[in-house]
């Protein structure tokens, strides 16, 4: 005997129910306070996001440049009073950095630095970004305004677009230290630039970047391998600091024992000290000819920017006198208070610092 079908005994119902016959379901939001909302007063003296700036502790009033010499204050002016810009839409606006631009990108394409081509199945771009800098001379002119075009190499991956990446660069405490025997010995500190120096390493990996911005293509699917090395990729200051190492070992240079940043040369019983940091090289000893000497190979073999007398170094403003050598980081805090947001932050009275940590001048 056959079993009955289960869904046979239920009704299908022939017409849709009304929806207005249908129970209305009440949902219980959440109560709101509609109490006014005010700043807590700890917070009155500080940049929030939902306040307006105060305008009760502006730093000029705290911020005095009298007691400095009239030199020291042209040097900190001249710093100042140039706006470098953060975007390539901001720089885009302004006629000297579109020229600084269009040189750096024919100084590239002049040196092969990459190629145009199609992107190959499988590959993928890094991303690349332009970073302004002004650059002063000695007198405290403005030389020129740099553009320098940097890789995005925190897209890189390890062990397909790069391998080794340590690189020494100075460190403080030793330019520190160069600073206080170069004033106690009397001798002269000279900063020289290498232009491009990155672009003297070789590259060993394939590397594929978008098309910088103001770069002319001859079709939107092209990308640029690189050929040589750019700012901002992993490997490039391992590489760099390769070749000038090898450039001033050949001349007879050797290094400060651990310290593979400083290299010194004796000759006529007189020494020439050399600090690296990246592209940036003080230069300073008894010897002057020897300075001069190795100043011209540099340039003739990477092309070197010739600062002059060491005025700004790694965020130190420097200036020299019968004294001895005067040093601050003031643009350096500056900046930092600017970019946290505390330049109008209320000032604390300097007895309430331990004796320690009290500035020298204070009571």
């Amino acid at each position: 005997m056959p079993l009955p079908d289960p869904e046979s005994n239920i009704a299908t119902p022939t017409e849709p129910p009304d929806i207005a016959q249908l129970p209305t379901i009440q949902l219980d939001l959440p109560r709101r306070s509609t109490r006014p909302r005010r700043q807590p007063t700890y917070l009155e003296d500080f940049h929030t996001a939902h306040t307006t700036v105060s305008k009760r502790y502006p730093i000029h009033n705290y911020l005095s440049y009298h007691s400095l010499s009239s030199s020291f204050q042209t040097i900190i002016s001249s710093i100042n009073s140039n706006h470098e810009p953060r975007s390539y839409k901001e720089a885009s606006k302004s006629a000297c950095w579109q020229f600084s631009m269009q040189a750096k990108l024919k100084a590239l394409t002049t040196n092969n630095t990459w190629i145009l081509t199609p992107l190959p199945s499988g590959k993928k771009t890094i991303g690349c970004k332009w970073v302004y800098k002004i650059k002063h001379n000695f007198d405290d002119t403005i030389d020129r305004h740099k553009a320098c075009l940097v890789a995005k190499g925190f897209t890189q991956l390890e062990g397909l677009d790069f391998l080794d990446t340590f690189a020494l660069v100075a460190k403080l405490t030793t330019l520190c230290l160069l600073l206080t025997v170069a004033t106690t010995k009397n001798w002269t500190l000279k900063h020289l630039d290498v232009n491009n120096a990155f672009l003297h390493g070789d590259l060993h990996e394939v590397v594929y970047m978008t098309p910088p911005p103001g770069l002319s293509l001859p079709s939107s699917q092209h990308v640029c391998k690189l050929q040589c090395f750019l700012y901002g990729l992993k490997q490039v200051g391992r590489q760099w600091y390769a070749k000038l190492s090898s450039f001033l070992l050949s001349h007879k240079y050797s290094f400060f024992g651990a310290n593979h940043s400083l290299f010194l040369k004796y000759a006529n019983h007189k020494i020439i000290v050399i600090l690296v940091y990246v592209d940036d090289l003080v230069l300073t000893g008894d010897e002057t000819e020897e300075i001069d000497v190795i100043t011209f190979a540099l340039h003739h073999h990477f092309k070197i920017k010739n600062l002059g007398n060491l005025t700004y170094f790694l965020g130190l403003e420097i200036t020299r006198n019968n004294i001895g050598l005067n040093l601050s980081q003031r643009n350096y805090t500056l900046d930092l208070l600017q970019e946290i947001g505390m330049m109008e932050i209320a000032p604390i009275n300097d007895s309430h610092f331990p004796p320690l940590f009290r500035p020298r001048n204070s009571p």
